[in-house]
């Protein structure tokens, strides 16, 4: 447990230092502001492009929408992000040569 502990400190660490934690806060807010506007304004949008009949056939959004629109994009393009992230972190600890010693002596 104690091993456990210390390379989640280590990680937290390196999040905050390369400040992978902020960005990773920062695209999910995006995503959780963008999602509720895209249910509100997309009807209008698609309005504009369409011919009437069928722009009249759109449901008016709701919440049940946004909380829809919220989750395909959170898992699209937010766990695209985190793996970025996470990739980058690999790499890091192959070349510093750390991953080799985890992966070969375990955690207990």
């Amino acid at each position: 447990m104690n091993t456990l502990l210390a390379l989640l400190k280590k990680e937290t660490m390196e999040f905050n230092r390369t400040y992978k934690l902020l960005i990773l806060f920062a695209v999910f807010l995006i995503l959780a502001i963008l999602s509720p506007l895209a249910a509100k304004f997309m009807p209008d949008i698609m309005a504009q492009f369409l011919p009437k009949e069928i722009a009249e056939s759109f449901p008016t959004p709701s919440a049940l929408d946004s909380w829809a629109q919220f989750f395909k994009n959170f898992s699209q393009i937010g766990l695209f992000v985190i793996a970025l992230l996470f990739a980058g972190m690999i790499i890091h600890e192959r070349n510093e040569g750390t991953l080799i010693i985890l992966l070969t002596k375990g955690l207990h």
